[in-house]
């Protein structure tokens, strides 16, 4: 039996939502954490630590992208992204 495009639509965008949520609690927990705890953590102010901390997402992040592109489910997906 076919879902009807009401089922499908309504299931869309209650999982959106929830993600969208779930996005706003962790940056708003970050937040806070920095906040309330960065006063406490005493980072030397140095051109590398500078240059860490504006590189380590991009770093990351190519570091996930490489490995999920590798994995047999990732590399499926990007051959069905292609197409």
């Amino acid at each position: 039996m076919a879902a009807t495009p009401e089922k499908t639509s309504g299931s869309f965008w209650q999982s959106t939502l929830g993600f969208i949520f779930k996005i706003f609690l962790f940056s708003t927990a970050i937040s806070v954490a920095i906040k309330l705890g960065g006063p406490y953590i005493h980072v030397p102010a140095t051109d590398g630590v500078v240059l860490g901390l504006v590189l380590a997402p991009s770093l990351f992040l190519a570091i996930l992208v490489t490995f999920s592109r590798r994995s047999p489910n990732g590399r499926a997906r990007a051959s069905q992204d292609r197409s």
